[in-house]
C-alpha cells in the first residue's frame, strides 16, 4: 500500500493542501531571484537543447551555450556586470587577509558596486579600505548581484548555492582558498588578470554548467486530531541528498521507485542520491562511481548495504527518484542535503529527486573538462603509482 506521503509527491500536493501538478509545488515554495531559462530560438526540447539564458525577470544576465560535439560550454554575458557579491571562508586565515585587498581592487579599479556580508565590510574598516562604499548583501539587493566572487573552497561554495541564493545562483568565479577546491579552478595569484578578463562582454567564456537536483520533500503535520496534513518542503540540491540512520543502531529500511516503478528495498546504513558534481564528495568514498560534470545522471550509492550484492547505480537525469521508509520499517532516516542537516524523513512521508531546472554555472579556468581532470589527479590523487621499472639489460 502507497503511504499518503508518497501520494503527495506522487501527485503533487500545493501550499493550500489540494492536488495539482507538482511544478505548482515549485511555485508556491519557491522564492525565485534568478532563473536559467532555455532559450526559445534556440529549438530546445529534452533531448537537443544546448543553449539557455542566465536572467532575473526581464534583466538577462549571460547566455551559455554548448558544443554539441566537444560538450564544453562557453558564457557570454548579455550585459556590463555592475554590481558583484564577494564571499569568503570564516575557516581560512588566507581568505580573511585579502579579502580587503580584493575589495580595493574591485572598488577603485574596476569601479564596482561591491556586496559582502558583515565580517569582511568590518575587515576592510580596520584595513583602512573605504568600507562606506561597501554594502552588506541580503535579501534586499540579492536580484541585483551579476557575478559571485568565491574565496574559499568547496564548502563555501555550497553554502553559496544552497543558503545564499536557494534556487538561482548568478554565475560564480571560484578563488581555491581552501583545504580541497575541488570545484575552484582559479590560484589567488592571479585574482587580478583573471577577474579583468572575466568581465569582459566581448569574449566567450569557459564553462563549467553544474546540474542540480530539486528535492521535494513531503511533511506529515498532525494536527489535533491526529490526522496528517501534508505540506511540500523544497531544496535546490547541488552534491547529494544523503538518508542515513544517525544515531540508531539499526539498519535504515527505505523502498526507492523510479518513475512510480520499485526500483529496490534498501536495507543499510544509508543511502546517498547524488549530482555528478557529488560524485566525488561522500557518494565516492561509499565506493560510488566518478562521473564527469557534464554527463547527465542521478547517482544512486547505498552505505554499507546489508547485502553485498547492492551496488551503485547510474540512473538517466530524465527519471524522477522517489524514496521512502518502508512500511516495515522500524524506524524513519535522518535527512542531509549538501551536508546540512534537514531533520528526519519519518514513517508515511517521502521525498522526490529530479533533474532541477537551475543548474549552477562556474567559470572555468581553461574548459569544464581540463579543469576536471586537473582536479582529479591534484585532489583525489586519482590512479597514483609506482611505475613498473623498465629492464635494465635488454633480452
Amino acid at each position: 500500500m502507497i503511504s499518503r506521503g508518497f501520494e503527495c509527491l506522487k501527485y503533487g500536493l500545493n501550499a493550500f493542501h489540494s492536488y495539482q501538478n507538482l511544478s505548482r509545488i515549485r511555485v508556491f515554495c519557491s522564492v525565485n531571484v534568478y532563473k536559467c531559462q532555455f532559450s526559445s530560438n534556440s529549438g530546445f526540447d529534452k533531448q537537443s537543447s544546448n543553449t539557455f539564458l542566465i536572467q532575473y525577470g526581464s534583466r538577462v544576465l549571460a547566455q551559455v551555450e554548448k558544443s554539441t560535439s566537444l560538450q564544453e560550454s562557453n558564457l557570454k554575458w548579455m550585459r556590463i556586470p555592475s554590481t558583484v557579491l564577494l564571499m569568503r571562508s570564516n575557516a581560512s586565515e588566507i581568505a580573511i587577509e585579502k579579502a580587503p585587498s580584493v575589495v580595493h581592487f574591485l572598488l577603485d579599479e574596476l569601479h564596482l558596486r561591491v556586496l559582502t556580508d558583515y565580517d569582511t565590510v568590518a575587515d576592510c574598516s580596520k584595513a583602512h579600505v573605504k568600507s562606506s562604499a561597501l554594502e552588506v548583501f541580503g535579501s534586499h539587493n540579492r536580484e541585483s548581484v551579476d557575478l559571485v566572487i568565491c574565496l574559499g573552497g568547496d564548502g563555501l561554495l555550497l553554502h553559496i548555492c544552497s543558503d545564499l541564493f536557494g534556487r538561482s545562483v548568478p554565475p560564480v568565479v571560484a578563488f581555491n582558498l581552501g583545504s580541497l577546491g575541488f570545484m575552484n579552478p582559479f590560484e589567488f595569484s592571479q585574482i587580478r588578470p583573471v577577474l579583468r578578463r572575466i568581465l569582459r562582454t566581448d569574449i566567450l567564456h569557459s564553462a563549467t554548467v553544474r546540474q542540480r537536483f530539486s528535492l521535494s520533500i513531503s511533511r506529515r503535520d498532525l494536527g489535533a486530531d491526529g490526522n496528517g496534513i501534508y505540506r511540500a518542503e523544497q531544496h535546490e540540491v547541488l552534491n547529494d541528498v544523503v538518508l542515513e540512520r544517525g544515531l540508531d543502531p539499526g539498519l535504515s529500511n527505505l523502498e526507492a521507485y523510479c518513475d512510480d516503478v520499485l526500483l529496490t528495498r534498501v536495507q543499510a546504513d544509508g543511502l546517498v542520491v547524488a549530482t555528478p558534481t557529488g560524485s566525488t564528495a561522500y557518494s565516492l568514498s561509499a565506493n560510488g562511481s566518478i562521473v564527469h560534470p557534464s554527463v547527465s545522471a542521478i547517482l544512486m550509492t547505498p552505505i554499507c548495504p546489508h547485502t553485498l550484492s547492492f551496488r551503485p547505480i547510474i540512473l538517466p537525469d530524465t527519471c524522477c527518484l522517489t524514496i521512502r521508509p518502508s512500511d516495515t520499517a522500524r524506524r524513519g532516516a535522518s535527512l542531509r542535503v549538501d551536508g546540512r542537516a534537514v531533520g528526519r524523513l519519518a514513517k508515511n512521508e517521502s521525498l522526490l529527486v529530479r533533474k532541477s531546472s537551475w543548474p549552477v554555472v562556474c567559470f572555468a579556468k581553461t574548459s569544464c573538462s581540463e579543469d576536471w581532470y586537473a582536479s582529479v589527479r591534484k585532489c583525489l590523487h586519482w590512479n597514483e603509482m609506482m611505475m613498473e621499472m623498465p629492464f635494465e639489460v635488454d633480452s
